[in-house]
């Protein structure tokens, strides 16, 4: 079976297969076929729900589609809206508590929120995979998250010392909003990491599988 490439994208003009792309909840859309998603809330939208609650029952409909392999990205971002970190830190919490009900994982958007998100994380209440996504943290920070058991996903910007101290096995790659495609990204990860291009994604593509794609049955 192919897995796809790229983590994590607002591209939705992505190659089918090719990427998970990610959904913005509320935004509707329609699933296309042999599609690859992700749907969450993100922190710089917690103002659309300052006066009203999601609707739980429609989110948790599109999480638990089959095409739908990672709930977020979501998070805590206290550059941002911050007057709503109570409710930030809410969102988040529902959607991490859903992650672990439908055993997706979550791609989470951290910025300088470590304190908030490695509490949860260090509940140990929750099972599923924590993927902190376009990860630009130093090595110390990345050496923190991964000993929490947390997986890295690198994008076209990245600390090149935190990105060669990852373990293998705890690297993924993603193009974000990056105007790079992901074949670009990886060949930059290849360099820095002083390592095959091939060999480099053989392995990310063991890692999405471990994922993504262990939990469920697409």
């Amino acid at each position: 079976m192919k897995y796809p490439l790229d983590i994590h994208t607002h591209q939705s003009s992505a190659l089918p297969l090719e990427s998970i792309v990610n959904i913005r909840f509320p935004e509707s859309f329609c699933f296309e076929p042999g599609c690859y998603y992700s749907v969450g809330i993100h922190p710089w939208d917690v103002c659309l729900f300052k006066d009203a609650s999601p609707d739980w029952a429609l989110f948790e409909e599109l999480a638990a589609h089959p095409q739908v392999l990672a709930i977020g990205e979501c998070g805590i971002d206290k550059l941002v809206h911050r007057d709503y970190l109570t409710l930030q830190e809410t969102l988040f919490s529902t959607q991490v508590r859903m992650a672990h009900r439908l055993q997706k994982p979550l791609l989470i958007h951290n910025v300088r929120g470590t304190d908030i998100v490695q509490r949860m994380l260090r509940s140990g209440a929750f099972t599923q995979p924590w993927v902190l996504h376009g990860f630009r943290g130093n090595a110390s920070l990345a050496a923190q998250w991964v000993g929490l058991g947390a997986y890295l996903s690198f994008g076209a910007h990245y600390n090149e010392e935190a990105l060669c101290q990852t373990p293998m096995n705890r690297l993924l790659v993603e193009t974000d909003d990056s105007t790079l495609g992901i074949e670009e990204i990886y060949r930059r990860v290849a360099l820095s990491r002083q390592m095959s291009l091939d060999a480099l994604m053989a392995r990310v593509q063991q890692n999405i599988q471990d994922v993504f794609f262990n939990r469920q049955e697409l």
